[in-house]
């Protein structure tokens, strides 16, 4: 703590390292008058900012963009809390026209015990062998589908160093001719990691995390 006279006023610096369970929203309070008297009624400690620990989580997805009936995608889940990635709860990834589970190619990922489960149509329920624990590297095969896209779960790994990332490689095997319609649809790629304060990116729902263009590879006559 440090002490800084400023004209008539005391500029008072003071860190605070917040502990790994103190997640949320707290009030600051400031007593007015020279006691230590922490007995005295509410009224005597005046409210003066509000602070979020940790602030919301961030996020990334690499490619930002891309054309194909399959796809590989990196993303990064970003915490600055105490604990680093261990404030991360789970994260939500999701394929879709616009941010809803629902119709989509959806996964989510529980940090805590490194699960990943993959949803059905409904958005609300695990399809059939769509439950795995992720490694660090690639396990055997384990298919699962609903109607927008196919998951080589065993393929997905991920990666958490102890700093303040945790980052996940999803392989997308294949998205369903369902997903495309009749022709190419750009799809939007969401990435939705949760705190254990329950916070999101400020981002979510409004804005996505990149673009994915749902369409077979177009061959191209070559004449000699």
């Amino acid at each position: 703590m440090t002490q800084t006279p400023s004209g008539n006023d005391l500029i008072v610096t003071i860190p605070i390292v917040a502990s790994n369970l103190m997640l949320g929203t707290y009030n600051i309070f400031l007593s007015p008058a020279g006691s230590w008297n922490f007995a005295q009624p509410n009224g005597y400690w005046q409210p003066i900012a509000q602070s979020a620990w940790p602030a919301p989580p961030t996020t990334s997805v690499f490619p930002g963009s891309g054309t194909g009936m399959n796809a590989t995608f990196d993303v990064t889940l970003s915490s600055s809390g105490v604990g680093k990635s261990r404030a991360l709860s789970k994260s939500l990834f999701i394929i879709n026209q616009y941010a809803s589970g629902v119709g989509a190619c959806y996964a989510i990922y529980t940090n805590t015990n490194h699960k990943l489960i993959m949803l059905a149509d409904s958005g609300n329920s695990i399809v059939s062998n769509g439950s795995v624990f992720l490694g660090t590297t690639p396990g055997p095969s384990q298919i699962a589908s609903n109607s927008q896209c196919t998951m080589d779960l065993g393929q997905i790994t991920y990666a958490d160093p102890g700093t303040n990332d945790v980052s996940l490689h999803i392989p997308v095997q294949s998205f369903s001719t369902l997903f495309s319609n009749t022709g190419p649809q750009t799809k939007q790629v969401y990435s939705v990691p949760i705190d254990r304060a329950g916070q999101v990116p400020t981002t979510w729902p409004s804005t996505s995390n990149g673009t994915w263009v749902v369409a077979p590879a177009v061959l191209q006559s070559i004449t000699v």
